[in-house]
């Protein structure tokens, strides 16, 4: 994909329409990808009364199925490997939060994705923010996902909570 903006043909474009929650829900989900090898995803999570983020990916819908493995690291510290999960964790203390995930979207191959997550824990300048590095996989090796999906598992997010994507092949 690629889109000519003042003549200069720009390698990254608006992939799918942005969510932007304008009242509370259980989650932010895009799902009108188009075919694109590369995508990035934006995420910003305003806690309601959500207890935690969960990313799903689907062909057609979101594959809730034991489809995803994952390895991440909260603040630094030691990797927590899972397997065989129904979605991938990335958040640290439960907190607001926002998210930026790269995937490779190649139809025959695991989409493989790497999430950098930050997070508030204490308003102000005294306290720095919780951070979670996440590398994934969902096993899918028959489509390209053209679902994306950010969720709680319990809970709902707040007005303004969003989710958006790029693309390109």
């Amino acid at each position: 994909m690629s889109v000519t903006y003042g003549g200069i043909k720009m390698a990254w474009a608006k992939n799918g329409t942005p969510d932007t929650l304008t009242g509370t829900n259980a989650g932010v989900t895009i799902s009108d990808l188009t075919s694109t090898i590369f995508n990035v995803n934006l995420s910003h999570v305003i806690k309601s009364t959500s207890t935690n983020a969960r990313i799903r990916f689907g062909s057609s819908s979101i594959d809730t199925g034991s489809n995803y493995a994952s390895r991440e690291s909260n603040d630094g510290g030691t990797d927590t490997v899972r397997t065989s999960q129904t979605n991938i964790i990335a958040q640290v203390n439960n907190l607001d939060f926002f998210h930026v995930f790269y995937a490779v979207n190649i139809s025959a191959e695991e989409k493989l994705i790497i999430i950098h997550m930050a997070e508030n824990v204490v308003a102000g300048a005294g306290t720095a923010p919780s951070r979670a590095e996440v590398v994934a996989k969902w096993v899918n090796t028959s489509n390209q996902y053209d679902n994306v999906q950010v969720y709680p598992t319990s809970g709902l997010y707040a007005i303004g909570s969003n989710l958006s994507a790029l693309g390109t092949d």
